[in-house]
Formats: C-alpha cells, structure tokens, sequence
C-alpha cells in the first residue's frame, strides 16, 4: 500500500531524518515499509512517500510512546494519506 505523508515540525528536516533514521526506529520501520523518501518542501516540513506492506504495524510503529514523545517534543504534526493507482 502506498502511502504519502505530510510532516511539519518545529525542527529541520535533518533533525527528523536523523530520528527516522536512528539505527532502532530504520529496523522497526523495516518490518512494515518496503521503500520510504523522505523529501525536503520547506526547513520545517517534509513529504514520506512509502510503500507500506503492514499498515497495522506501520500505525503501531508510529504511534508508540517514543514517536509520541518526539512528535511532542519537536511539535510535529502529520496527516497520512493512501495513495492508489488511477489506471
């Protein structure tokens, strides 16, 4: 399943990517997410496109006290959305 993300933030873009990317939340992310982009709009906003293979994990993953905690502590707001194919 496709998914597109819009993620804004009171930190850079870098900072998120580094969370993302800690060598603990890219093995989580690994057991639902088969391809993940992460793409730069403005400092404090990024777009996700990613394919997700469980989405039951995938909103467990990123709903789990540590997520909170730093979607929290950076005031980070994301709005997911399914992406399907038109033809």
């Amino acid at each position: 399943m496709n998914i597109f993300i819009v993620s804004t933030f009171d930190c850079t873009v870098d900072d998120f990517k580094e969370f993302i990317e800690e060598p603990e939340n890219e093995k989580e992310i690994a057991l639902c997410v088969a391809e993940a982009e992460v793409i730069e709009v403005n400092p404090h906003k990024a777009i996700s496109l990613l394919n997700v293979t469980n989405l039951d994990l995938f909103i467990q993953t990123v709903t789990s006290a540590k997520y909170k905690k730093w979607d929290e502590e950076n005031n980070s707001v994301s709005s997911i959305f399914r992406l399907e194919k038109l033809n």
